[in-house]
């Protein structure tokens, strides 16, 4: 025998429907949302997902030469150039007084993770 299914209230018949139109909309506005992004991010998005999940040079490099070295690594700014809206930072890198990378950047950050993946090129 084949079973009907009844909708036991006419609350239940509304609360389906407004779930999927909302869902419906919130797929859309994440789609538009994501394809703004992509739009601004350019040539980076492709990058910037690349590096979803993985650890930064850094942490990497902290990670090789803990393994062969009690030394400390030090992060030294050995220059800064250009207006402070559009400052260049270059960073090196050092293990003990040994430098392992220098490295360019429009932030602090961005100049160590440079020296960062420089070094461990040399490491």
């Amino acid at each position: 025998p084949e079973r009907v299914y009844r909708i036991s209230s006419p609350a239940h018949s509304v609360t389906l429907p407004t779930f999927l139109l909302c869902t419906a909309k919130v797929m859309r506005i994440i789609e538009t949302a994501k394809e703004f992004v992509l739009k601004i991010l350019g040539d980076k998005a492709d990058e910037a997902i690349g590096l979803l999940g993985q650890k930064d040079h850094k942490t990497k490099l902290q990670e090789v030469l803990q393994s062969k070295s009690n030394e400390k690594i030090t992060y030294r700014v050995i220059s800064e150039k250009g207006p402070d809206h559009k400052k260049e930072y270059e960073v090196e890198i050092c293990l003990g007084e040994k430098v392992l990378g220098i490295g360019i950047g429009f932030s602090k950050k961005e100049a160590e993770q440079n020296a960062a993946d420089e070094a461990l090129k040399r490491v």
